[in-house]
């Protein structure tokens, strides 16, 4: 009976030290990069907020998030986020009376890349992206 519980102890270890290694190479892996739609929005009011009203909008949910203003024109919007001086993400706001548009612009040490014609990145990108669009979508609701 001894070497079975022996065996089975074995067994287990080494099933527990392969799905950490997994779990941890997983981590550190790469998922689908996420193009968010285009978000309609109306304010508290019930209405499409202004071309100036998303903008500000924007500038507010983006100051939130420790998201930079690269370039400001109309209608479009560069942000720049850097984490700790070692990975930096750009997109591009897009947006108009009531809606705008979150794209991916560039990265660095995000682990960006096209795998079979798909884009991969690190998955904070996503998390980071979807915090964005979560407070441009909570001013715009609370603005009249």
């Amino acid at each position: 009976m001894k070497p079975k519980l022996t065996s089975l102890v074995r067994q287990s270890c080494c099933a527990l030290m392969l799905a950490s290694v997994l779990g941890a190479a997983q981590a550190r892996g790469t998922v689908l990069l996420i193009e968010p739609p285009r978000v309609q929005l109306l304010n508290a009011e019930g209405k499409a907020p202004s071309v100036e009203a998303m903008r500000i909008a924007i500038v507010r949910a983006a100051s939130q998030r420790q998201w930079t203003p690269r370039e400001d024109k109309p209608g479009e919007i560069t942000l720049v986020f850097n984490k700790q001086n070692k990975h930096e993400v750009v997109v591009r706001i897009s947006y108009d009376a009531g809606s705008y548009q979150i794209s991916y612009v560039s990265s660095t040490n995000m682990k960006y890349e096209l795998e079979n014609g798909q884009a991969q990145i690190h998955p904070f990108y996503n998390k980071w992206v979807a915090n964005l669009s979560s407070d441009i979508t909570a001013q715009v609701q609370q603005s009249r």
